[in-house]
């Protein structure tokens, strides 16, 4: 009996779950963050760059300012690695289909 009792709980959590999936809006996390923070960016810029300036480390500030400007940017993060290959020189984009660089 208490065998059905939980298969009908779990059932009822994959029903939530899928309708969960079905209608999450991706954006909504984006537009949440994009409102709150974006007035106080640059505060938060003066003070990861006063910290550093100071020598005091503050890698996990600076990363999530770098993620910030990643997802928020007008460039698409498929691009953005590209450039920053064929700055680097690996995979040029001209010569993309030349293996020669491979071992």
């Amino acid at each position: 009996m208490s065998k059905n009792i939980l298969e009908k709980i779990i059932e009822k959590k994959k029903e939530k779950i899928n309708y969960l999936k079905k209608n999450f809006d991706v954006n909504f996390l984006h537009d949440l963050i994009k409102r709150n923070c974006s007035d106080q960016l640059k505060s938060i810029r003066e003070f990861n760059s006063s910290a550093i300036n100071m020598g005091i480390t503050c890698p996990v500030l600076s990363s999530n300012l770098a993620y910030y400007d990643q997802m928020f940017s007008n460039h698409i993060i498929g691009e953005t690695i590209q450039l920053q290959r064929s700055f680097f020189g690996l995979h040029p984009i001209s010569n993309f289909n030349n293996t020669s660089w491979c071992y």
